[in-house]
């Protein structure tokens, strides 16, 4: 599955949110009100991506990396995200770093304080390659591993597990970084569920454009497992709710939902046999 970034996440957090409100109601019978609070268990779990995502800001390629050779400008990617991820973080004595300074970075965060509320604990190794063509760096890649990052913030701890691969063009201007990957997230006691995505991200400042696509499984998920996810064009600034874009969503037995954003607080899903629910957005506080 080809998209864009860890952002995908997020998407999918969102997804899964709008789908506790949808099929729950006072209407539903006890399995529905079963599945409500178990899809909105994941929609939680699945929120563990939308600040870890942008942890991976930091290898996104730049424009001068195309005006270098190729093995220049893999270490120049490498030296220059070591840079960005001391940088993220409020004080970089809590960030360890091992690397070659031209293939790999291991990254060890311990109560790193990041965006002034939130603390990011855990491993990442990141692989760097580069992509060329007639000689001249066409791409970034990126093979990501975790065994493990936390971030813990006011309200929940949001956890990741996984292998992630990025792939984002050099010298187009606005191009969307790529995403694949295979993680597994959770959030505060919450069993995991693993998550297959793939993802088209660009980003600027605090706002994300996505395309993604994503599947869902574990046992969380029970009768409604697997969950598949996508959404086109999802625009989202970061403590505001997305302002364009729409959603599709299928789960159990073929059910399906659809929705757009306009910005509201809420979002009009349409359900089975055309039934309409207004449902809250987290993002409005609800």
């Amino acid at each position: 599955m080809r998209a864009a970034r860890s952002t995908s996440l997020w998407l999918a957090a969102a997804l899964a949110c709008a789908l506790t409100a949808c099929v729950g109601g006072g209407d539903d019978d006890d399995e529905g009100e079963r599945d409500a609070q178990a899809v909105g268990q994941v929609a939680t779990a699945l929120d563990a991506g939308g600040e870890l995502s942008r942890l991976l800001v930091p290898l996104e390629a730049s424009a001068d990396l195309g005006l270098l050779g190729p093995d220049v400008a893999r270490v120049r990617k490498v030296q220059s995200a070591i840079t960005a991820f001391r940088a993220l973080v409020a004080n970089s004595t809590c960030l360890g770093v091992a690397t070659d300074g031209a293939t790999f970075l291991d990254l060890t965060f311990n109560a790193c304080r990041i965006a002034f509320v939130l603390t990011l604990d855990g491993a990442l190794h990141a692989g760097v390659a580069i992509e060329a063509v007639g000689g001249t760096p066409s791409a970034v890649v990126v093979s990501l591993s975790s065994p493990g990052l936390s971030l813990a913030g006011p309200v929940r701890t949001r956890r990741m597990a996984g292998e992630l691969t990025l792939r984002h063009p050099i010298r187009q201007l606005g191009a969307p970084v790529e995403l694949d990957a295979e993680l597994q997230v959770s959030a505060d006691d919450d069993a995991p569920v693993t998550a297959s995505l793939g993802a088209a991200w660009t980003v600027s400042g605090d706002c994300v454009t996505i395309t993604a696509g994503a599947q869902l499984s574990g046992e969380l998920l029970g009768s409604l497992g697997p969950i598949a996810l996508s959404g086109d064009g999802v625009q989202r600034c970061r403590e505001e709710c997305p302002t364009a874009g729409s959603v599709e969503l299928s789960y159990g037995r073929g059910k399906l939902l659809a929705w757009t954003y306009t910005g509201a607080g809420t979002a009009i899903v349409m359900g089975p046999r055309g039934k309409r629910v207004e449902v809250p957005l987290a993002c409005a506080g609800g």
